[in-house]
């Protein structure tokens, strides 16, 4: 039932969220469900403005969590933010980013 509930963005604005205090010396991974809205726009993952997590897929038909690991070098200053954008120009009623859940994951 959580699943069906989403955040994100409309158009062509990315959804950021920041984590702050981190380990620098740790490994992360995001763990991460896309919402059904709107399955046919590929969405991207990318941490701190350009370090690619994923690059644009389609999200899942079925909702499931995916999971991505993080490059060591995008938190060892300790802080991270992560960035979804949806494929550019695609119109509609602007939804691509749509995000029900996600985990920033030690390892």
């Amino acid at each position: 039932m959580s699943w069906r509930c989403f955040t994100g963005s409309l158009l062509d604005v990315p959804f950021e969220m920041q984590y702050q205090h981190l380990d620098r010396l740790a490994t992360y991974q995001v763990q991460v469900v896309y919402s059904q809205q709107n399955v046919a726009i590929a969405v991207r993952l990318e941490a701190n403005r350009g370090v690619e997590i994923h690059g644009f897929l389609k999200k899942p038909d079925v909702p499931k969590r995916l999971s991505f690991d993080i490059p060591k070098e995008a938190t060892a200053k300790g802080a991270l933010t992560l960035r979804w954008l949806r494929e550019p120009g695609q119109g509609g009623g602007g939804t691509g980013c749509d995000i029900c859940e996600v985990w920033l994951v030690k390892k």
